[in-house]
C-alpha cells in the first residue's frame, strides 16, 4: 500500500470559458469541482491503476465535506484529520479557445497545535503499515516549516520509505531527514541548490 500526505488539500473549482476577456464580463460554459492537492492526485492515480492507497491530510468545513464526497465518488480511500477552519478553495479559469489556464491558489486554513498533534498521532496508527509514503505539496499556516522533516523521521522509525515532493523552505528542511526520494521540478531544484540548471549536464551534476 502507498499512503499519501496532503497537508494543504483544496477543493478545486474549474471554470471553463470560450475566450477569456480581461477586464470584461465573461460567461462560463461549465464549472467542475475536484478534490485537489499533490498527494491526493497521487492517491487518485494509484487507485485508477488498481493499486492500494489511502490519503491523509487536514479537512474542514463545508468545502472539506464536499472534497470528501468527491473522493468517495471516485472511490479513493482517505483518512483526514478534521480541523475547525474551512478547507481552502482554489480557482482555475480554463480558456478553451486560447488553450490557457489561470490558477488562483488560496493560502489554506490555520492549523492549531492540537490539530497537528492529532494528525501526527494518526500517522503513528497506520495499519497495515504502507510500503511507501508520499508527502507532497505546500504547508498551511500554523504548521512548522520542519513538518516534512518530522514526517520523514517518523516514517523511518516505522521502516517506511518516503518520497518528498515540495518546494522552498519545506523541502530544504525535509531533505535534512534524508527521504528515500525527492521530486523537485527544475525551478524548485534551482531554488534548492541556489544555482541555475540550464542543461541536462548541469541537472545531473546538481543531483549528484
Amino acid at each position: 500500500m502507498i499512503a499519501t500526505i496532503t497537508l494543504n488539500p483544496s477543493l478545486d473549482r474549474t471554470v471553463i470559458v470560450d475566450g477569456l476577456k480581461v477586464n470584461e464580463s465573461n460567461r462560463w460554459t461549465s464549472v467542475h469541482h475536484y478534490a485537489g492537492g499533490k498527494g491526493i492526485d497521487v492517491s487518485r492515480a494509484i487507485h485508477e491503476m488498481g493499486g492500494q492507497t489511502i490519503a491523509y491530510g487536514f479537512i474542514g468545513g463545508d468545502e472539506g465535506r464536499t472534497l470528501e464526497v468527491k473522493l468517495d465518488e471516485e472511490g479513493v480511500p482517505f483518512s483526514f484529520t478534521p480541523i475547525e477552519q474551512e478547507t481552502r478553495v482554489n480557482f482555475i479559469i480554463s480558456d478553451t479557445r486560447a488553450s490557457q489556464q489561470t490558477i488562483i491558489n488560496a493560502p489554506g486554513p490555520h492549523i492549531s497545535k492540537r490539530e497537528l498533534g492529532r494528525f501526527l498521532k494518526k500517522l503513528r496508527g497506520i495499519y497495515p503499515s504502507p510500503e511507501l509514503m508520499v508527502a507532497s505539496g505546500s504547508v498551511p499556516p500554523g504548521v512548522p516549516i520542519d513538518i516534512y522533516y518530522t514526517i520523514v523521521q517518523k516514517a523511518k522509525s516505522y521502516r517506511v520509505r518516503t518520497i518528498l515532493d515540495s518546494a522552498g523552505q519545506w523541502l530544504e528542511e525535509g531533505i535534512k531527514a534524508k527521504p528515500y526520494l525527492i521530486k523537485p521540478n527544475i525551478r524548485e531544484a534551482e531554488e534548492l541548490l541556489k544555482t541555475e540548471l540550464p542543461t541536462e549536464e548541469a541537472i545531473t551534476k546538481g543531483s549528484s
